[in-house]
Order: structure tokens, then sequence, then C-alpha cells
């Protein structure tokens, strides 16, 4: 099974997510905010249906104590998960931790997309509608770099 988040731009081709690493059972985003950890990013994962089947009773068993021990289920899925293996580098990518040029040339340069890339995650804020629009929502007093460009392969990708 192939899941993906509904805040993902497709910008390639996707078939290698069903035929990469076909002997894991579990296979995802390596975080962009966590790269020292094992901890992946749900926003895309291939799950062969039943194998983690733990996860799921382990959550009905006692969900007040898996979230109060694992503050996201990212980690906990990614830290007991019988085996865990990681897309590609620059298949899935973040728009804002890979993509948006740094403060400031966010100002007048909007985020390039890189070749490659498959799939653009827009995780937090901004949300792939706020691009389009050429924002980022922020309160009044982080606007000043909480700003960017409308890149227009955002549009050339993006489907409602």
């Amino acid at each position: 099974m192939l899941f993906l988040d509904l805040d993902l731009v497709v910008t390639g081709d996707v078939d290698g997510f069903f035929d990469h690493a076909p002997e894991q059972d579990f296979v995802v985003i390596r975080n962009w905010t966590s790269r020292s950890e094992a901890i992946g990013n749900t926003s895309c994962f291939r799950l062969r249906v039943g194998s983690n089947a733990h996860l799921l009773a382990a959550v009905e068993a006692d969900f007040d104590g898996v979230f109060a021990a694992h503050r996201i289920e990212q980690v906990f899925i990614s830290r007991h998960a019988h085996s865990i293996a990681f897309w590609p580098q620059g298949w899935c990518v973040s728009f804002k931790h890979s993509l948006l040029p740094p403060w400031p040339a966010r100002l007048w340069r909007p985020a390039p997309l890189a070749p490659g890339t498959r799939l653009v995650a827009f995780t937090g804020k901004p949300d792939v509608h706020d691009v389009l629009d050429g924002r980022w929502p922020a309160p009044w007093y982080k606007k000043f770099y909480k700003t960017l460009r409308r890149p227009d392969w955002v549009a050339e990708h993006w489907r409602e």
C-alpha cells in the first residue's frame, strides 16, 4: 500500500515508489528535521499490508500511553516498525526545509525544483495554497522573514 498525504505536490514519476526496496515492509521519507536519527516523515510511505499490525494493536491497547511516550506518530512508527527503509535522497523533498531559499534570497528568488524530485511535501506552513498565492501566513512580527516568491512549478504540478 502506498500512502500519499494530501499536501504533497507530485512533480515526477511515482512508479519507483512501488519498486524501491521490495524486500522492505516499511519504506518512508527520511525526516528533514531529524536527519541524525532513523525517523521517517509519513507524508509518503509504503507499507506491506499486515506486516506491522503490532503498531495498531499498541495504539488500540494504550492510546494515551503511546502518544505520551512519543510526541508525534512518526516517531512511534519509526521506532517500532519491524524494519524501516528510506526513499532515495532527492525523491521526496520539503518545500520549506529543502527548496526554499534562505532569507533574504527568498525575497527575490522563488524556490527551485531540483531535477529528479518526485514529491514535494508542504509540512506545516506555508501550505500549497499559500505558496500559489505567493504568501506565507504568519503573525505580523514574523512577516519580515517569513516571505516567499511564488515558484511557477507549483502551479504547473498542482491539481485540485
